[in-house]
């Protein structure tokens, strides 16, 4: 439509429109209730050209896949939408296209027809029907639940939004049993076990054990299986109803004999549905055997636990070496008595006889090593070796000799933490604070996490801390070792909180160390550093909120320490402090939530914080209005909502709690849902709110909901009962009838009003009926203002007229910013009157009068249609006159005549010498090459004269000619020969009523007459008065 009136404004006109070819008869189709069909028909141009156009239909069941087209051959394919629609009920309508071409009618009939599900029982025509199948064969009937026209069935609204919310996902057999629990048709199904306890002996261990499960009635039933206890296997994950036989099913179990322990195992298999839980405690007695390979295992390693344990505490000083040296002694001695070969054992307990000053019983055992001692490369070998340099304190030759045979056994056993603590105490180099901590850190690094070895780093860092320049993973380990040992000295404190600035991200671990620092170092720094690194990398909440009480207790000066306060407490925690009041007091940047929970705390302590609800009271306000309007609702938004209504006109409140006056509590105690869903009608929109602690917050404005409940794996259930809902804010919603509410909204209007305002807003209908309705629309005082230039458009488009189109141009005429439409209707009709004449409204002439006398520019064809008005004109206004004057000379210098120009006065046509010429012309399509064949017939004969038309405006071909009295003159326009497009005769001209002229009186002569020689005479005058009062320019 756009490039259209773009067209028309230029002056570029649509001569020759190709008719449209529509379907001739209506289009008849059925369509099943509720349901959607889908058809389609062809429109074609005449003659192949590509027409423009929209497909419209104003019936609303009707939606036009294609609402427009561009070619010369479209298909229109459109749906049908029997929603709401009862079988036998006929309805019809029409398609209006809408196309350069015009504008053309396809009307349609719709019939709509039921259709039944067929059963083994027969149709199924209502839900008892339904029932009675699903009863007899389950399976079957699934198979119509989930039929797309199971839902004609359905009797009312709210059973419709029951299948609809349990069907949104999914439609199977779980949907099936909570939509027949739903509707009444049946009670929930529960199941019971046939032994709540189950003992097997070790006779019965290799065998499968059956559990017999019975459901209550009939129906579908989901029972999910999981077993506590390794040794425990269960056949299935899960008891469905297939897997029941009649009432009853049977769910096997076996135990794994290898993952029993000797004696009595104890395990359980659990059984469960959203509703019910049922437990069967299951002891298997299991052989008593000897103690495997894992369980020395366990001890050995349990044992060298305890020694490395005394061994720290001794280091550390927590234990005399009286005292840790028997500890160790009989720990080890229990390790030789269950491994007697292992060689280790007794070189341990020689290193303690040595530490201990016990030399006689180190020796002793020296000597019992001799025999356990194979590989004389071992590392072993190496390490008695090293022990018995302990004892002899032999010469440093000897030690150096040890300390190469150590250097030879750690390059074959690279890594090996016996020869790396030899190294420590033989390397020379090594002895050296420095080195022996470089090496230390990259041992452990790369090769052993022994407590030992954290053991001389730390003695290490303790005696020399100028080694702790910065923290890096090997001094982490090291730190967390000495926090749990509960001996950080302050130069690692200090260590770890100069580190905390530049670890990035949140690390537990890390956390719990400087937890650990601020017990050992508990100072305001400490305090600090922990709430920096708590509120950098996010970390808020129960766990958190102490450090933050400590930073507000002490009045740290961080940023964001408030809003972490905030974020971490809870009502349970008591008072807020003055400080972090006194700060939100200047109403800083706060989420919502917290908003929430700090206007609340005041709004409850508002009889105890009385000069700080003066100062937030504007804040809460503000806070409450913002909340209010969208809609949110909480336990403690409505202690603020209820607050508030003490506060506010009575009026005004009842306004204003309308978005909140449907807000529910719904409490559901069963845990093992995750979202309540709420169905509503009335356009209501459907909800899906999350469950948090077992509460959800819905808004409920149909007493007609329908409430499912959604379950961590997707499925939803129907509830009779088990939960509770409140509303949570009590009142007068200012809804009752005969209330002072304002009549505003569309649903207030008339029913009437609101239908034909829904119809102009789709502006879906023919140009005839959207007058009609635009009409209407105005007795009834609306605004039609958008919907008038929108017709307007469409009538420009279609070059279909409404007999009343001028009164739209005048309304058009008034608005602004439509001087586009103005000029497009302009020029068409200037056409249509400069070329065929056409009756067209006075105010197009006014329009073009004012826009052409106020040097507005138009297009050529309103200027020819202004000259050809003032033509007709028998008088003119000045401004007429030098409209008419300049339009005129322009054509005559460019040699244009018009046929118009024989209706000027005649003393206009002798003052610009065009008295004696006559305009032959022919209208037609522009740009022909046509000529003009003239027979001229008088007292001497017949001639022919042919000459080339001119085609002073497109479309418009003249030939002017000068006439003579006594000539009878035919002519013809023609393009071929043989294709004569217009053939005429020129009336004879009343030579005698005409003005006195030298043209008239020779017209005369010529013509003959009585006193021939009078009226020579007479012309001779007139000539000679000529000369004599006239000089040629």
């Amino acid at each position: 439509m756009r490039k259209k009136i773009q067209d028309l404004v230029r002056g570029k006109f649509d001569y020759d429109r190709p008719a449209l070819n529509v379907p001739g008869e209506p289009i008849v189709f059925e369509v099943l209730e509720n349901s959607v069909y889908r058809g389609e028909f062809q429109i074609r141009s005449e003659d192949d050209r590509e027409i423009r156009g929209l497909v419209e239909c104003g019936n609303p069941h009707i939606i036009c896949l294609t609402p427009q087209f561009d070619a010369a051959c479209a298909t229109v394919k459109f749906e049908y939408h029997a929603k709401e629609l009862k079988a036998g009920c006929p309805d019809c309508g029409e398609f209006v296209i809408v196309s350069s071409s015009g504008e053309y009618k396809v009307p349609f009939q719709a019939q709509v027809i039921r259709y039944y599900c067929p059963s083994s029982i027969g149709k199924i025509k209502t839900l008892n029907d339904f029932s009675n199948l699903a009863k007899l064969n389950w399976e079957e009937a699934l198979g119509v639940f989930q039929n797309p026209h199971f839902k004609e069935l359905l009797p009312d609204e709210k059973t419709k939004m029951l299948y609809g919310g349990l069907c949104q996902y999914q439609c199977a057999s779980h949907e099936m049993e909570e939509f027949l629990i739903g509707i009444g048709k049946k009670e929930r199904n529960y199941f019971d076990v046939d032994m709540p306890y189950k003992k097997i002996d070790r006779a019965r261990i290799n065998r499968e054990e059956t559990i017999t499960v019975t459901k209550s009635q009939w129906g579908y039933l989901d029972i999910r299986v999981s077993a506590d206890g390794d040794f425990l296997e269960p056949g299935k994950t899960r008891l469905h109803s297939k897997d029941f036989t009649g009432k009853h099913a049977k769910l096997k179990f076996k135990v794994v004999p290898e993952k029993l322990h000797g004696g009595k195992n104890y395990g359980r298999i659990l059984l469960e549905t959203p509703f019910q839980t049922k437990e069967i405690r299951i002891m298997a007695m299991g052989e008593h055997v000897k103690r495997s390979d894992s369980e020395k295992r366990h001890q050995k390693e349990y044992s060298r636990f305890r020694l490395i344990e005394k061994y720290t505490d001794f280091c550390l000083g927590r234990m005399s070496r009286r005292k840790w040296a028997q500890d160790s002694c009989r720990i080890l001695n229990d390790m030789i008595g269950q491994d007697h070969d292992n060689i280790w054992n007794h070189l341990f307990l020689c290193q303690v006889y040595c530490i201990a000053g016990q030399d006689k019983e180190a020796a002793e055992t020296l000597e019992r090593i001799q025999k356990l001692a194979r590989d004389p490369q071992s590392p072993a070998v190496c390490y008695r070796d090293y022990l018995k340099s302990l004892l002899e304190e032999g010469e440093e030759d000897d030690r150096e000799e040890l300390l190469e045979e150590t250097k030879d056994a750690w390059r074959r056993y690279r890594g090996h933490p016996v020869l790396f603590y030899m190294l420590l105490h033989l390397e020379g180099s090594w002895q050296n604070e420095e080195r022996r901590y470089r090496e230390l850190k990259k041992y452990l690094k790369k090769d052993c996490a022994s407590p030992v070895f954290y053991l001389e780093a730390y003695r290490l860092l303790k005696e020399y801390p100028s080694l702790l320049n910065y923290m890096d993973e090997v001094e982490f380990r090291i730190f967390l070792w000495a926090a749990r040992q509960q001996v950080l000295t302050d130069r690692m404190i200090q260590t770890v909180f100069e580190s905390a600035v530049r670890v990035r991200g949140f690390h537990g671990r890390f956390f719990w160390l400087l937890g650990r620092c601020w017990k050992a170092s508990p100072t305001m720094e400490a305090v600090k550093v922990i709430c920096v690194y708590l509120i950098k990398n996010g970390r808020y909440g129960e766990a958190y909120f102490p450090w933050f009480v400590r930073g507000v207790e002490k009045e740290l000066k961080i940023a964001g320490l408030y809003e972490a306060y905030m974020h971490s407490w809870h009502k349970k925690d008591g008072d807020i402090p003055e400080a972090v009041l006194k700060y939100f007091a200047g109403n800083p940047p706060l989420p919502s939530l917290l908003k929430t929970r700090l206007y609340a705390y005041l709004v409850r302590s508002r009889d105890r914080k009385k000069d700080k609800m003066a100062v937030y009271e504007p804040l809460i306000r503000e806070f409450a209005f913002s909340q209010i309007q969208k809609g949110n609702i909480n336990d403690e938004l409505a202690e603020i909502y209820q607050w508030m209504s003490l506060q506010t006109d009575q009026e005004e409140w009842k306004k204003l709690q309308r978005a909140v006056a449907d807000a529910r509590k719904i409490v559901s105690p069963l845990a093992k849902f995750s979202k309540t869903v709420v169905l509503q009608d009335k356009g209501a929109d459907r909800q899906s709110v999350p469950i948090l602690k077992n509460t959800s917050y819905v808004r409920i404005s149909d007493p007609e909901k329908c409430l499912l409940f959604e379950d961590t794996y997707g499925r939803r259930y129907y509830l009779k009962d088990g939960y509770r809902i409140t509303r949570m804010f009590a009142g007068d919603t200012g809804e009752k009838s005969g209330g002072t509410n304002e009549k505003n909204s569309l649903e207030e209007q008339p029913d009437g009003t609101m239908a034909l305002k829904r119809k102009l807003e789709e502006f879906a209908d023919s140009i005839d009926c959207l007058d009609k309705e635009i009409q209407q629309a105005k007795e009834q005082n609306m605004d039609v203002s958008a919907y008038q230039e929108q017709l307007l458009v469409r009538m420009l488009f279609t070059e279909h007229f409404v007999p009343d189109h001028g009164d739209y141009f005048a309304a058009v005429c008034r608005q602004s910013d439509t001087a586009q439409i103005r000029d497009a209707y302009v020029s068409y009709f200037s056409w249509r009157y400069l070329l065929y004449e056409e009756k067209i409204p006075g105010e197009v002439f006014e329009y073009l009068e004012y826009s052409l006398t106020n040097q507005r520019i138009l297009n050529r064809c309103c200027e020819m249609a202004m000259l050809k008005y003032l033509c007709r004109q028998s008088e003119w206004s000045e401004e007429q006159e030098e409209l008419f004057v300049r339009f005129f000379e322009e054509q005559m210098e460019q040699g244009n005549g018009y046929p118009f120009y024989q209706d000027l006065p005649e003393k206009i046509k002798r003052k610009y010498m065009i008295h004696d010429c006559s305009y032959l012309y022919y209208i037609g399509l522009p740009h022909k090459k046509l000529l003009c064949r003239i027979t001229v017939r008088d007292e001497e004969g017949e001639r022919i004269i042919e000459k080339a038309a001119r085609e002073p405006f497109e479309g418009m071909y003249v030939t002017v000619i000068r006439r003579f009295a006594d000539e009878e003159i035919r002519y013809e326009f023609y393009e071929t020969e043989g294709n004569v497009l217009k053939a005429a005769a020129l009336p004879e001209i009343p030579w005698e009523n005409m003005g006195m002229s030298r043209y008239r009186e020779l017209n005369l002569l010529l013509k003959g007459r009585d006193g021939a020689l009078g009226d020579l005479e007479y012309y001779a005058g007139l000539c000679d008065m000529t000369e004599h009062l006239f000089i040629p320019l």
